[in-house]
């Protein structure tokens, strides 16, 4: 057996032919000599671009080799007991055995250091060629550590593999403690098929190379989510410093085929307990979260690449095992598939982390990767301890006003306060940087509201929103008048007399904030209403418009579309009786008065322009004749 090897970088080619120049030559000659050796050297550069750095070849018998592998390869471990993560050159690595068998086919390159890397063909019954690989890792003392990968669905015999994006390949052993990833780009793959040293010309690209996704964002809730079940991930460089930091909620949305053809989403959560691996340098990042359901492998990888003082977070990858468990029905049961996004999102500049506390959703091939309360922050080099002061956000942080949401309160079967609105607070708070910043927060839609209220008095009712875990909003209503009567009978009328909100600065809402714990409880109260706020007895109050409400220490109420009615008895829950509505109106047709009385005001002033001038031109006229007499 004839094992044949190169491992050349991409601007090598071992079929480049050097001529040798004498002293000799005259300087014409050598000028043309060294021209040629210019013109030369390009065209292996041009012809070369987008070729892997490594070059494997393995033959048995035959012209040719069996087996012919080019990649650009990183091979990154994390070891029990080891917060660090260890890279391992294949720099020098020469290929040292192979095996050339109609099914199977193996290639193993040793390193500088000893290390084996194994490549894994089998080619099954229908011809369908899958591959995985085997890492020996050379101890000192001990015996070697020995890491693989799940076989992987690859091409057909008829055809040579491509593969330009980068690749996540997950290792481990039989412990599952020890761990590793070969990361693979610029990859050609040519094995079996090969005929006279000839491997066939038809090319199979990856399927991540053209990566689309045919998904579109789901609907998202613009209310605070308090449920945090957010941990913190940290990848460590082979020197020990923190390179890449992400912390929040991870969850995958997944969707796959049935057996039947048809498509289904199944939800995925990445657990608090994923191990973390990965490779930082100078360019680029890549984070590995890869964890275990039953005895499905699964992982997400962020691919991130640093340009400047920016960070730009190019890919993200799923390996997901299609287990009966979570993929009932699959079409490709059991089989380990791969899907990739590309974002292509920058997320960061130097100095920075970027932060987005509402639902954010990356879409994929077949994947929506939905994160919430996510804080992301990475360096070429090394991270200081925690996230940095300044903050880069997101488009989701912005809080748009909820729909208008009715809110009753009931004594018996019978309501006796309707209250509708969308409402959105402004919250004054000291930000990360010891800043006065506001903070907008919705009051969310049912059902994540509670509701009570009291309605026994005809003087004053009120009805009370919990929301937020600890957060009241109150709102009292006072008759006009009132005689003692049976309810409604002795009422002339009744007003909005005051609202008061009652909160807490939680982290997971004011996500700006310089504390990272839940501050204390604060009570505000609006002050007094530009207008009064006030219906007719058995009837209710609307205002189509938005308006403005301010409240004590700074906060301020956005109320939009509100309607509301008190002091009623009715089974029905729908607004009822005579409708007193806002100065929204009167306002506009004040507006309107003032349009029309300067709209008439300039008439007006065109039309003494315009008489004047008149009476000017007759006096010229008579002047002039009777210059002429």
């Amino acid at each position: 057996m004839e094992p044949v090897h190169t491992a050349v970088s991409p601007f090598h080619s071992t079929d480049a032919v050097i001529p040798y120049i004498t002293h000799s030559q005259q300087q014409v000659g050598t000028m043309a000599y060294l021209c040629r050796i210019i013109l030369l050297l390009l065209t292996i550069i041009v012809t070369r671009a987008g070729v892997g750095a490594f070059d494997f070849q393995y033959k048995s018998i035959g012209p040719g080799p069996c087996v012919h592998v080019t990649l650009d390869a990183i091979l990154t471990l994390k070891l029990k007991n080891e917060s660090n993560t260890q890279t391992l050159s294949l720099t020098g690595a020469k290929v040292t055995s192979g095996t050339c068998k109609a099914g199977k086919t193996e290639l193993t390159v040793s390193t500088a250091q000893s290390h084996r890397v194994h490549f894994l063909f089998t080619k099954s019954a229908d011809g369908a060629v899958s591959i995985s690989y085997k890492v020996d890792y050379k101890r000192e003392g001990t015996t070697d550590l020995v890491m693989d990968s799940e076989s992987a669905p690859l091409t057909d015999t008829n055809q040579t593999y491509t593969c330009a994006s980068v690749d996540a390949v997950l290792l481990h052993d039989d412990s599952g403690q020890n761990f590793g990833t070969f990361f693979v780009s610029n990859v050609t793959y040519q094995v079996f098929g090969s005929l006279n040293g000839t491997f066939p010309e038809k090319v199979k690209t990856c399927s991540i190379d053209s990566a689309h996704s045919t998904l579109h964002p789901g609907n998202r809730s613009e209310g605070e989510d308090l449920t945090d079940g957010s941990t913190e991930f940290v990848l460590k460089n082979g020197s020990g410093a923190v390179c890449v930091r992400i912390h929040g909620e991870l969850e995958l949305q997944y969707q796959y085929q049935l057996s039947d053809g048809n498509l289904t989403t199944v939800k995925l959560a990445v657990p608090k307990t994923a191990l973390v691996s990965g490779f930082c340098d100078e360019e680029r990042s890549y984070l590995v979260l890869r964890y275990k359901e039953g005895e499905a492998n699964r992982a997400v990888v962020f691919y991130l690449r640093h340009k400047g003082s920016q960070t730009l977070l190019e890919n993200i990858e799923t390996i997901i095992k299609l287990d009966s468990a979570k993929f009932p029905g699959a079409k490709l049961a059991n089989v380990l598939v791969r899907s990739y996004g590309r974002i292509d999102d920058q997320l960061e500049t130097e100095g920075s982390f970027y932060g987005c506390q509402h639902e954010r959703q990356f879409l994929g091939a077949d994947f929506a990767l939905v994160t919430r309360h996510l804080r992301f922050q990475s360096s070429g080099a090394s991270l200081a301890e925690g996230f940095s002061t300044t903050r880069t956000g997101c488009p989701e942080d912005v809080v748009k006003m909820t729909e208008t949401e009715t809110f009753s309160s009931k004594q018996g079967n019978q309501t006796c306060l309707l209250l509708s609105a969308a409402l959105r607070f402004s919250i004054p708070y000291t930000s990360r940087q010891n800043k006065t910043e506001n903070q907008l927060v919705n009051v969310p839609v049912s059902p994540d509201v509670d509701v009570s209220g009291h309605c026994n008095s005809t003087v004053q009712q009120d009805m009370t929103l919990y929301f937020y875990n600890s957060w009241k909003l109150r709102f009292v209503f006072v008759s006009t008048s009132s005689t003692g009567g049976s309810p409604g009978s002795s009422i002339l009328g009744y007003t909005l007399d005051n609202i008061t909100l009652t909160y807490e600065e939680n982290p997971l809402i004011f996500y700006n904030s310089y504390t990272t714990t839940t501050g204390p409880v604060r009570t505000v109260s609006s002050e007094s209403f530009e207008t009064s706020l006030k219906a007719t007895a058995n009837g209710h109050y609307h205002c189509d418009s938005t308006m403005e409400i301010t409240f004590t220490d700074g906060v301020k109420l956005e109320v939009k579309d509100l309607r509301f009615q008190a002091f009623r008895r009715s089974e029905s829950g729908d607004f009822s009786g005579d409708v007193s509505t806002c100065d929204a109106l009167s306002q506009k047709q004040r507006h309107y008065t003032v349009y029309v009385i300067v709209a008439l005001g300039v008439v007006a002033i065109i039309a003494i322009i315009v008489v004047v001038g008149v009476m000017a031109m007759k006096k010229r006229k008579r002047n002039s004749y009777q210059h002429m007499e």
